[in-house]
């Protein structure tokens, strides 16, 4: 199956496969009876039936049928009590219709073409994308072909010289759709890890132009982005939006040089973000910060203002550097604040 963090991602396409396999297994217990009827009326007037009605009932419609239909019943039992154990819906699945290869050809052992029966059961394992499951049906196949060589209903079936060749060819080809199997999922699994890389790659491309990389907050871009979302409805609406304006950052910067301008707004991004105010922050230009900040009061609003002015006052006797910032503050309606700038204005009016 496919890795454990993204089985919700797979989950539409194993159900799909899983469906397919109940069909095959349903389409094999329903057209096997129906064929085996129209035989025998079709062969009965020839003088090829060299069996009794009853004994051709029972050996070719009855005792097939009731084996897939079984297999059928345990399978649909297994959907409805379990239908979140995919992966052992998987292996009872794939090796039910092992188990029905193996009923037909025993039965009609005179037709070789049934033992392609295995092939296709071994085969469609590729669709769970589960290698262990893949190898245990094909050992499990493997058998099966095997007991049905040598094993039949038939009684009166006189084994060909080319019986044991016929064996070694069907093993041969086994083997080979087994190993047409482990390089699919192998191609497959690369494919996917390719499609994963890339998306993360995407994700981090995605994050990148919408933080601001000196502060590490969010920019002007993800704060358009995320307002629009909560104008649409997607995003939860902010209870206040707060503007916070560095004063003086000029003169910092003449009088310390950019690089100290740009340490100020790397602290005053980190000030922002690991406050313990629940708010997310963006960088809105030059000195000045915007912050949302959800399910919070007015005074919840002023306790965080009291706790950044406390870290403030904390930095400024650490440093040479005195830093102090205007904060501004607005109430936020959505049903009647639809434009970013009436919002913006009024935080830091």
């Amino acid at each position: 199956m496919p890795p454990s963090d993204n089985r919700d991602l797979y989950r539409p396409m194993t159900l799909r496969a899983l469906r397919l396999h109940f069909v095959l297994l349903l389409g094999l217990g329903t057209i096997a009876p129906l064929t085996e009827s129209a035989m025998f009326f079709f062969l009965l007037p020839h003088g090829l039936i060299h069996s009794s009605p009853v004994r051709y009932l029972f050996k070719f419609i009855l005792f097939p049928t009731s084996c897939l239909w079984i297999l059928l019943a345990i399978n649909y039992w297994l959907q409805r009590q379990k239908p979140e154990a995919l992966a052992l819906q998987a292996r009872i699945l794939s090796y039910s219709l092992v188990a029905s290869a193996l009923v037909l050809s025993v039965v009609h052992t005179v037709f070789p073409s049934i033992f392609l029966l295995f092939y296709i059961a071994l085969f469609l394992t590729i669709l769970f994308d589960d290698p262990a499951l893949t190898r245990r049906t094909f050992f499990l196949s493997l058998a099966a072909r095997c007991v049905g060589s040598f094993f039949s209903l038939d009684a009166t079936l006189v084994r060909g010289e080319y019986e044991l060749p016929n064996l070694l060819i069907s093993i041969f080809c086994l083997v080979g759709t087994y190993l047409l199997c482990v390089g699919v999922l192998e191609i497959e699994r690369e494919k996917r890890d390719l499609i994963l890389q890339r998306g993360a790659e995407w994700a981090q491309m995605e994050q990148n132009a919408l933080t601001d990389p000196l502060t590490g907050v969010g920019n002007r871009r993800a704060l358009r982005q995320y307002f629009d979302r909560v104008l649409d409805g997607s995003t939860a609406s902010p209870r206040y939006l707060a503007m916070l304006d560095i004063d003086s950052f000029k003169q910092i910067n003449d009088r310390f040089g950019h690089l100290e301008g740009d340490g100020v707004l790397k602290y005053v991004g980190l000030l922002l973000t690991k406050t313990a105010c629940p708010m997310q922050a963006f960088r809105y230009g030059g000195d000045e910060f915007i912050a949302a900040l959800h399910e919070v009061s007015l005074s919840d609003v002023k306790k965080c203002q009291q706790k950044l002015e406390q870290r403030i006052a904390r930095y400024n006797e650490e440093n040479e550097i005195h830093l102090s910032a205007a904060w501004g503050h607005a109430f936020f309606n959505p049903e009647t604040d639809h434009g970013l700038s009436e919002i913006v204005k009024r935080a830091d009016g």
